[in-house]
């Protein structure tokens, strides 16, 4: 499965041809050295998951036929990630897990103990990290992709966080991650059965659109965060919460924060 799955941009599709170029071309015709007429699995960045056929390989792109196209699955948890950016090889594989967890958006922040510099906005990191995204999801099976944004300071990271449920994760306060999040279940729940109560006569999608759930977890670079900027965070609507009390690396920290966020909401309606 995982070597017979291939990214598509939607806008190499016009169904039901689509194209692979690039590395996806590569990867296709020079690696795995697939034949005309083999069945595939190719996935865009929406979320959809088509079965197809290979067509024609040539020598720059290969053309294909769509048999069959999935919707998006739908995320019954929407989980955003604010993320110190780390040194490379750690923000790397902090992008790589979550992906593989399935969160919606990244936001690599620009904190005060960040050490590391982005030049000109940081596009080449950006277009390093979203490959990482793609190759993640072909491995694990994933056809949901994050969204990464591009660096941002704490302020502009506040901003983009109205309507949702907001932690950060602390060293030094807040209770265990699990309690918070047995909390905000609970707070879920009764969302949900006021919303379905009182929109019982609105259409399906409009219902679905109103229940979806929201939680930004903001986890800190390799030095933490300040003092300053954790009274900030709490001063905006962010509750502090813990993994414990030892002191975790960056990168372990935002590994284990995604994935007992993930895991905790997995197939709860």
């Amino acid at each position: 499965m995982t070597a017979k799955r291939f990214f598509v941009n939607s806008s190499e599709i016009k169904f039901p041809w689509a194209q692979l170029k690039g590395a996806e071309h590569h990867h296709l015709a020079h690696v795995l050295r697939k034949k005309t007429g083999e069945k595939i699995i190719v996935f865009d960045e929406k979320g959809r998951l088509y079965q197809a056929e290979i067509i024609e390989i040539g020598k720059n792109k290969t053309s294909i036929r769509l048999l069959t196209r999935e919707s998006p699955p739908v995320r019954e948890v929407i989980i955003n990630l604010g993320l110190g950016i780390l040194k490379a090889k750690n923000m790397d594989l902090v992008i790589q897990k979550a992906t593989e967890w399935g969160v919606a958006r990244i936001f690599p922040l620009l904190t005060q103990r960040t050490v590391v510099k982005m030049s000109e906005g940081g596009e080449k990191k950006i277009k390093r990290w979203r490959q990482i995204a793609v190759e993640a999801a072909k491995q694990s099976g994933q056809v949901l992709l994050p969204q990464i944004e591009k660096p941002v300071n704490l302020d502009q990271f506040i901003q983009e966080c109205s309507g949702a449920e907001k932690l950060f994760l602390s060293e030094t306060k807040g209770k265990i991650l699990w309690q918070a999040l047995e909390e905000l279940a609970a707070t879920f729940s009764s969302s949900s059965s006021s919303s379905s109560s009182s929109s019982s006569s609105s259409s399906s999608s409009s219902s679905s659109s109103s229940s979806q759930k929201e939680i930004i977890l903001a986890v800190g670079p390799e030095g933490g965060w300040t003092e300053e900027e954790q009274n900030y965070m709490i001063n905006h609507g962010f509750e502090a919460v813990s993994l414990g009390p030892y002191i975790l690396r960056a990168e372990t920290a935002a590994l284990a924060g995604v994935a007992i966020v993930a895991h905790y909401f997995m197939g709860k309606s």
